[in-house]
């Protein structure tokens, strides 16, 4: 399979990779480069949450998908849990037989 990138686009074989820019609240610019800028693909000059270290603002990533893998998980807990249950209940109602 291959991945379609427009020409100058990365030099990466593996993907894109993005250069963030920010300041942080004291007005120290940071950069750093990153291959995720969360779930929804992104354009250049878009906005994104960072979240770094304040120590270490070079440590920092891209947020985004929290939320959206936190109720997939959930989600996924709640089947796993009922589908036990049923097959807790089925082995209950075979034991009796």
């Amino acid at each position: 399979m291959e991945r379609y990138l427009p020409k100058g686009s990365s030099t990466y074989t593996t993907g894109p990779r993005y250069t963030i820019d920010f300041s942080t609240p004291e007005g120290r610019p940071v950069r750093f480069i990153t291959d995720s800028v969360g779930w929804k693909p992104k354009n250049v000059g878009s906005d994104v949450d960072v979240l770094y270290d304040p120590r270490n603002p070079e440590q920092a990533i891209v947020r985004g998908g929290e939320r959206i893998a936190a109720i997939l998980f959930a989600v996924a807990g709640v089947i796993f849990t009922l589908l036990g249950l049923l097959f807790a209940l089925s082995a209950i109602d075979l034991a009796r037989a």
